[in-house]
């Protein structure tokens, strides 16, 4: 479902020495191309956008007065998806390097020397990115959005600010990781709605088995129709998939629509956790 992944990274620059720990990454609809202004509570700190005539991906990083930080572009004839990051003048920063695996998006941050600084992973409602240390596997950052959203906005909390400053990850890390995630989920939608494909691919095994638990979940609709979940419901299901240890992708998911018959959760929170698979295997 969700394949590729991206990203920039590492190097100081002015936006990273003001860089607040939470701030906010909003994207406009009005825009050519995949464009979003990043925020504090106190003022723009910058934008970040999609190159719009480039064969392969490409964000720009750009401070309030427009002027270029970092670039980030996808490298081709490469079996896994990389991008490489570089400063305003070219020079190389680092790469951010697409981890393979058959259910959750996850990628590595490695810098210009060849050492991992971190890694990152997506949750299973698409809803956060986790950044954690290497090594101690500690959370360095969290990047959150809305399960239901008319737009991509994002909120950025720097968990371990001297972390995250002493490993020298630059902010285009972050934006692009959002910039292209929204980019896929709609290329990935005109996808699915394409109909006229001459083999089998590994998206239509995926669709068909979206298909089938959403036929495992027909049961409970009724059951379920009269109830209202309250916004607590919703919260407490976004994070119920995080007491699943070592369970991931299609698997968890198996136990979540079985979750809907168990008794320690409520009726709000069942009902909750339906309308929110339905509409993730929707969505996929």
């Amino acid at each position: 479902m969700l394949k590729k992944i991206l990203v920039l990274v590492l190097v100081a620059s002015s936006l990273t020495a003001q860089l607040p720990s939470e701030f906010y990454v909003k994207e406009r609809i009005r825009s050519l191309t995949t464009t979003f202004d990043i925020e504090s509570k106190e003022e723009v700190l910058g934008t970040v956008h999609r190159k719009i005539f480039s064969l392969m991906p490409e964000y720009h990083l750009k401070d309030p007065k427009g002027c270029m930080l970092a670039k980030a572009r996808m490298r081709f004839w490469s079996l896994i998806t990389v991008f490489d990051v570089v400063d305003e003048n070219d020079f190389p920063i680092g790469s951010v390097n697409e981890q393979f695996s058959w259910f959750l998006p996850s990628f590595s941050i490695v810098s210009a020397d060849a050492k991992k600084l971190a890694n990152a992973d997506l949750n299973f409602w698409g809803t956060k990115w986790t950044l954690k240390d290497p090594v101690t596997d500690r959370d360095i950052a969290v990047l959150s959005r809305a399960f239901f959203r008319l737009k991509n906005n994002w909120t950025v909390k720097i968990v371990d600010e001297s972390k995250f400053h002493a490993k020298h990850i630059h902010p285009q890390l972050l934006m692009t990781l959002m910039a292209f995630q929204v980019d896929r989920e709609y290329w990935e939608a005109l996808s699915r709605n394409h109909n006229e494909k001459s083999q089998v691919s590994f998206k239509d095994v995926k669709a068909g088995m979206n298909q089938a638990f959403q036929k495992r979940l027909e049961p409970y609709r009724l059951e379920l129709s009269e109830v209202e979940p309250t916004e607590e419901d919703y919260l407490f299901v976004e994070a119920y998939p995080e007491t699943f240890q070592g369970i991931s992708g299609d698997k968890l998911a198996e136990v979540l629509i079985d979750e809907l018959k168990a008794d320690h959760l409520t009726e709000g929170q069942k009902a909750a956790l339906f309308i929110m698979l339905e509409d993730k295997f929707l969505r996929s």
